[in-house]
């Protein structure tokens, strides 16, 4: 997740308790900026999912498509 303007990203954080793993890994491949939160530092296992600007609207949908 590298930040090559010096622009702080913005984070939202899923709480995922069912597939979590499974969505980190497919959201991994598909080459979004995600991290895996897993107890015991959260009691639900969650996604913390930035955007980049260089992430386009299909990029953007893919991303709900794997989520849903």
């Amino acid at each position: 997740c590298e930040n090559s303007i010096n622009i702080k990203p913005q984070s939202q954080i899923l709480m995922d308790e069912n597939n979590a793993k499974e969505s980190y890994k497919k959201l991994i491949d598909y080459g979004f900026c995600v991290g895996y939160i897993r107890p015991p530092t959260v009691s639900i296992p969650a996604l913390r999912i930035t955007l980049r600007i260089e992430n386009s609207t299909k990029d953007f949908k893919a991303l709900l498509s794997t989520l849903i």
